[in-house]
């Protein structure tokens, strides 16, 4: 018979408890790990009508399975077998995730057809379960149209666990839309320029508003111009017009060629509707003779966009415009009242009036000894408009034509001049662009 001492006894108990453990592992089945969490589209295959109202409808980005969310990136894409047959008005947080908050604004691109929200939880107890947490609502444009939805993979679309957690793995599953309905969706909201005034005349400062018509509820925008010529019409300033309350404004660019702006009402201000100038720009017209295009972008970044007060987009129609520049030359002359001249001691006195002078730069004096002989410049510089280039209101001038004397006489000197001998004079007004206007001439007899 065999006999155990006491820590015999313990070690034999040990080593039976060890070959259970390892027994059961071997041989019991795997422990099953928690479900996946899967994003999907909700509900997977939907129909939506086109109405003549533009009336909106959701779906959803449906999270599954998931455990302890607490913040996510959602990025959805669509595209359809006919272009442009859905507007997306709103992309929002759908209530799984409690007390969600935006962490960067909601963005969407009809254009690229995108949307994108972030939110993340500020406080409460992490989420668990299966719920909507995104919901898209968009306005059906045609009928008879197939709309695919899908779910971007990371990183732009990310589950994720407590603050400075690893993300939470997931699958996605896209969706569809098929778009019913025999009318199609049309909308009287436009977005157009008035330029201010119609013709830009080179070195003036202009004004263009950016203007909406037929608009309901109007609460916020985002306006975005570009134009195709920056050196013939540089944009220098953008302000908020008068249709809208004034609000939060974000001025993000301002530059030659392109403005942003963007701004929303703030309570307690009511949306809008009606028509009315939502912006103001300034610009300084640099080239004549130019044609420049004005439009506004609507992809991308802080694209053209008019929201209502549930921050959901507005579908409108956007309108290019278009400025001619000129050099714009002011209209000159001279209004001549008279033109004489008169002799004594071998000189010629010549007078002139003006009943006014536009844009006048100065005068010049000609003589010839016939009608039609060549005409000889007798003033050495030009006689300077009275009032200065621009002077709208008349004068009167004098100029005398005489042999050259002790102490500088002005004008110069009368050669082969004959006592009774006629000499013929002409007054020619010069202008701001150097146009000239002759006029004479007149006939004066040197005094015996």
């Amino acid at each position: 018979m065999v006999k155990f001492s006491k820590a015999g006894n313990v070690l034999i108990v040990f080593l039976f408890v060890i070959t259970l453990v390892f027994s059961a592992v071997w041989t019991s089945p795997a422990h099953a790990q928690t479900p996946i969490a899967e994003l999907s589209i909700f509900p997977e295959v939907s129909s939506a009508t086109t109405t003549a109202g533009c009336n909106t409808q959701d779906i959803f980005v449906r999270v599954s399975n998931v455990e302890n969310l607490q913040a996510y990136q959602v990025t959805v894409k669509w595209t359809s077998d006919i272009p442009n047959a859905i507007y997306v008005t709103s992309i929002t947080d759908a209530g799984f995730m409690q007390n969600a908050t935006n962490i960067i604004p909601p963005t969407i691109d009809n254009t690229t057809n995108t949307a994108a929200i972030y939110q993340t939880q500020l406080a409460g107890t992490p989420n668990t379960g299966t719920g909507n947490l995104v919901r898209i609502r968009f306005i059906t444009l045609v009928p008879g149209a197939t709309v695919d939805f899908t779910i971007s993979p990371p990183p732009d679309t990310d589950l994720a666990l407590p603050w400075s957690a690893p993300k939470i793995p997931h699958t996605r599953k896209g969706g569809r839309v098929i778009t019913t309905g025999t009318g199609t969706c049309s909308t009287d909201t436009q977005l157009f320029f008035k330029a201010s005034p119609a013709r830009a005349c080179v070195g003036d400062t202009i004004t263009m508003d950016v203007w909406v018509a037929n608009v309901i509820n109007l609460w916020g925008y985002t306006i975005n111009v570009v134009s195709d010529n920056p050196s013939a019409i540089a944009m220098t300033a953008v302000t908020n017009a008068d249709f809208l309350d004034p609000g939060f404004t974000v001025p993000v660019l301002t530059s030659p060629g392109q403005i942003i702006n963007a701004m929303t009402q703030l309570a307690p201000s009511t949306p809008k509707t009606g028509d009315g100038s939502l912006v103001r720009i300034t610009m300084n017209v640099l080239q004549a003779n130019k044609t420049v295009n004005f439009n506004f972008t609507m992809a991308g970044t802080n694209h053209t966009a008019l929201s209502n007060s549930d921050i959901e987009y507005i579908l409108f129609t956007p309108i290019s415009g278009v400025i001619y520049t000129d050099d714009c030359a002011v209209p000159t002359s001279v209004n001549l009242l008279g033109f004489d001249g008169s002799s004594s001691a071998g000189a010629v006195n010549l007078t002139w009036e003006t009943a006014s002078e536009t844009q006048n730069l100065g005068f010049n004096l000609y003589r010839a000894n016939s009608p039609d002989g060549a005409r000889v410049k007798i003033n050495t510089k030009l006689i300077r408009s009275h009032g200065g280039a621009g002077n709208q209101i008349g004068s009167t001038y004098e100029y005398r034509d005489a042999p050259k004397a002790a102490g500088g006489v002005l004008g110069s000197i009368l050669r082969q001049a004959k006592n009774g001998r006629p000499y013929f004079y002409w007054l020619e007004d010069i202008d701001v662009n150097g146009k000239a206007e002759l006029h004479g001439p007149i006939e004066v007899k040197l005094a015996k």
